[in-house]
C-alpha cells in the first residue's frame, strides 16, 4: 500500500552551504519512492532560503537534499510504496 512519511531536518548544519545532505527515512519504502518535497521555515535573515530534492541521490531509504541556507529547520514530505 501507499506509505506517507514526513519529518524535520537541519540542512547542512556544520557543513558547507550547497553541499548535499542525506536524510534517512524512518522506514524504507519497500518498492519505490514516488514523490518528495522539502520545505524551509523562512527564517533566513537575508536573501532567499531554498531546499530541493536531488532524485539522483535519493533512494527508497534516504532523501538527497540540497539547501542554500544552513542551520535553519526544514521539513520533508515523501510518498512511496
Amino acid at each position: 500500500g501507499l506509505i506517507i512519511q514526513w519529518g524535520v531536518f537541519t540542512p547542512n548544519s556544520g557543513g558547507a552551504i550547497g553541499g548535499p545532505q542525506y536524510i534517512n527515512f524512518p522506514i524504507a519504502f519497500p518498492n519505490n519512492l514516488l514523490f518528495a518535497i522539502p520545505s524551509t521555515n523562512g527564517a533566513a535573515t537575508s536573501g532567499n532560503e531554498m531546499a530541493w530534492v536531488d532524485t539522483s541521490l535519493s533512494t527508497t531509504s534516504k532523501l538527497g537534499i540540497y539547501s542554500n541556507y544552513n542551520n535553519s529547520v526544514c521539513w520533508y514530505f515523501a510518498i512511496g510504496y
